[in-house]
């Protein structure tokens, strides 16, 4: 299934250095963006959250809410490959 989070992974992967997001005075790029949104999609598994859940989030307009939204979204379609990446990184959070 094709949505936004598997254009975030492209752009992850093709476009990795390049600014995904402007937020004050910080920049996060394509590679931060993605392994962040990971570490949340991994928490939700977690958490017991199936595939096709419904799953709500409120947060201000922050790069908190395009996190928990790409998060939302691979928990939907390509947990597979979430459960993947906390193999590989120990489920360490790329941010404090």
């Amino acid at each position: 299934m094709y949505n936004l989070a598997t254009n975030l992974e492209r752009n992850a992967t093709f476009l990795g250095h390049n600014t995904a997001l402007i937020f004050q005075d910080k920049t996060i790029s394509y590679r931060q963006l993605n392994a962040m949104v990971n570490q949340v999609a991994n928490q939700l598994i977690k958490l017991g959250i199936k595939p096709d859940e419904k799953v709500a989030i409120s947060c201000p307009n922050t790069p908190a809410f395009v996190v928990g939204y790409y998060a939302i979204q691979k928990n939907r379609s390509n947990n597979r490959s979430i459960e993947r990446h906390a193999e590989r990184t120990g489920g360490r959070l790329p941010f404090g």
